[in-house]
């Protein structure tokens, strides 16, 4: 476990997500406490490599920065559909 102590913070680093607006302004519209508001962060931390370690999310094998938007983000594998699925 002492190896991955320094590893963890990294997701925080190099993750995150963009263009996502004023969150602080979305979550309080919906009457979130802070509490809440921390929850949602650990999760937006943990759900996509979690995702991505059972399969239900596919991650591009490389991005640049001349590498469209469209082709360098995690894309869901899921079909909403199909009721296996989900």
């Amino acid at each position: 476990a002492g190896g991955y102590v320094p590893h963890g913070p990294i997701h925080y680093y190099i993750g995150g997500y963009s263009q996502c607006g004023d969150l602080t302004t979305e979550f309080e519209k919906i009457g979130l406490s802070q509490a809440q508001v921390n929850d949602f962060g650990v999760w937006m931390v943990m759900l996509p490599k979690n995702f991505w370690r059972s399969y239900v999310t596919e991650a591009p094998t490389s991005c640049s920065m001349d590498t469209p938007q469209d082709m360098c983000h995690m894309k869901c594998l899921l079909n909403y559909e199909n009721k296996d699925d989900v």
